[in-house]
């Protein structure tokens, strides 16, 4: 039988759908309009989250592709899903009230999802008034859906907002209203602006995800702003003046919903950061060879906008430019070998002159961070037990810090099982394994980066794999001759994790300063 697996913003959808029918679930009605493929739908009915489904689209191809979906996961004989062409509700059975009925509206814009809503009111208000619940996922002008859903007397109960494949989307659920939805008593002004642009719930939740969404939004805005010529709006061409008119305000509602966050100043001096980074990963942790610390800037610089890469690259630079970034914090140094000019006629002179011109610091992470931070991370996310420190590089009468880990893995699985493992675990779409894909794995040892080097550490330990990167072809051959596997993730795709780990620290530790991520994937393309 085929897995059915959610995309982020699907799996979203489906988990406040079991929120709406917890309890119920056995008299559970969902109502999908716009079905598509129907998959939320599918999954909640294997799961026995609902008890049945009514999937309607005004179009027959959606429909055609829905029915061929229940077939794919065994579900066209089961006879608890309904196939209906239906213009949004017009052809919309009418809810059991006995029933738990929730009405999905999903991956369309926020004035057609609006459109439906209102027309339903007008047309069908018996079909509408059934609903116990409204799960709605506006992929544009989400205000326009939390406006109606406000007008038509429904509150947002609960609200998440997701990034899937580089996008956002917020995902509703609303149920009828018993009471006050305001964010905070009465909102009005600015603030209900900003709640009816960027919800009331996830304002109120400080959600993680809104909060890099705003800050990306600020940046942008800001960038667009700094192109418009400055001075008097009546010395400005009609059209550029509304323009700058707009982004003014757009800039103000944004302020408005990002104050939120603030938990503090919203700045701090960037020899701060520095401090409470370095508390957390202290730079005489690094290798001898590194050059782990400051990259790049002044010390009493203000620091508000902190983007996070893997690598100072001229593309991350230009990306921190245009969103407005104070410091670009990386695992991997900008600056490796002194150099003996900075001009544009080196690649990395370029680099470090565009940091400068715009007053942008860098500051790097890099072996520090392998030892107290990157090494039980990688552990931890192919769930390893009882380790230990794979290359000790710090030993006091307290503890051994090092690179890397060895241990076990909670269960014997074979090679190719882990390695489907690794690739989930770290969200690579592809890993290269030396060995026998059946051999049975016991013993785990896993060094980020290119870490071939302790293949012969790892097999002392007593490791059957070493989980690294950058497995070249004669060091692979080797270390299956000597009598361990090699799984290679990637150097990237391994030690992507410093991003999101960083980004839990700047929320968790300092959340009055803004973080963004730079665009940045594996630097080579499989074609």
């Amino acid at each position: 039988m085929n897995e059915l697996r959610l995309s982020p913003r699907l799996a979203s959808i489906a988990e406040r759908i079991r929120g709406a029918c917890e309890g119920r679930e056995r008299s559970a009605v969902l109502y999908d309009v716009g079905c598509d493929h129907a998959h939320v739908p599918i999954r909640l009915l294997k799961e026995g989250c609902v008890a049945r489904a009514v999937l309607m689209d005004v179009a027959e191809g959606p429909l055609k592709k829905a029915e061929e979906n229940l077939a794919r996961f065994g579900m066209a004989d089961a006879g608890n899903a309904v196939l209906i062409r239906s213009d949004g509700l017009l052809n919309c059975p009418l809810p059991d009230p006995d029933c738990c009925n929730v009405l999905l509206i999903s991956g369309m814009g926020g004035a057609l999802i609006t459109s439906i809503l209102l027309s339903a009111s007008a047309d069908r208000p018996e079909v509408l008034k059934s609903f116990d619940a409204l799960v709605l996922e506006p992929q544009t002008e989400f205000h326009l859906v939390r406006r109606a859903l406000r007008a038509l007397g429904f509150v947002i109960a609960d609200e998440d907002f997701v990034e899937d494949e580089g996008k956002y989307y917020p995902v509703i659920l609303a149920k009828k209203r018993e009471g006050d939805n305001s964010f905070s008593g009465e909102a009005e002004g600015l603030m209900l602006e900003a709640q009816d642009r960027f919800g009331p719930v996830l304002l109120r939740k400080k959600h993680p995800v809104l909060k890099r969404f705003l800050t990306e939004r600020i940046g942008k805005t800001d960038a667009i702003l700094r192109r418009i010529p400055k001075g008097e709006t009546e010395d400005l061409p009609e059209r550029q003046a509304d323009r700058r008119s707009e982004l003014v305000r757009e800039r103000e509602i944004l302020d408005e919903a990002f104050s939120v966050f603030q938990g503090g100043t919203g700045h701090m001096k960037l020899r701060e950061l520095i401090e409470k980074l370095e508390q957390l990963c202290p730079t005489s942790f690094a290798l001898p060879w590194d050059n782990s610390g400051l990259q790049a800037g002044h010390s009493d610089k203000e620091v508000r906008r902190v983007m996070l890469a893997l690598d100072v690259t001229s593309d991350v630079v230009e990306q921190a430019v245009r969103e407005g970034a104070d410091l670009i914090l990386t695992h991997h140094p900008i600056l490796f070998s002194p150099l003996k000019t900075v001009s544009d006629a080196d690649f990395v002179g370029r680099r470090v002159e565009l940091l400068i011109r715009n007053d942008i610091a860098a500051y790097a992470m890099h072996t520090n961070f392998d030892v107290l931070g990157m090494a039980d991370a990688a552990a931890d996310a192919v769930g390893m037990i009882d380790r230990e420190v794979l290359e000790v590089t710090y030993e006091d009468d307290v503890s051994r810090e090092g690179l890397g880990r060895v241990g076990h893995l909670p269960e014997h699985i074979t090679l190719r099982e882990l390695a489907q493992q690794v690739k989930e675990a770290f969200a690579v779409d592809s890993v290269r394994v030396y060995g026998d894909p059946e051999a049975w794995i016991v013993t785990c040892a896993i060094l980020p980066g290119s870490g071939t080097d302790e293949a012969d550490k790892a097999l002392e330990a007593g490791a059957d794999v070493l989980i690294t990167g950058d497995v070249t072809h004669h060091r692979g051959i080797d270390a299956v001759e000597k009598g361990i596997a090699l799984i290679d993730a990637g150097h990237f795709g391994v030690e992507k994790m410093f991003i999101p780990y960083m980004e839990d620290y700047f929320h968790r530790e300092l959340p009055e300063i803004a973080v963004l991520r730079a665009s940045q994937g594996e630097p080579y393309t499989v074609l």
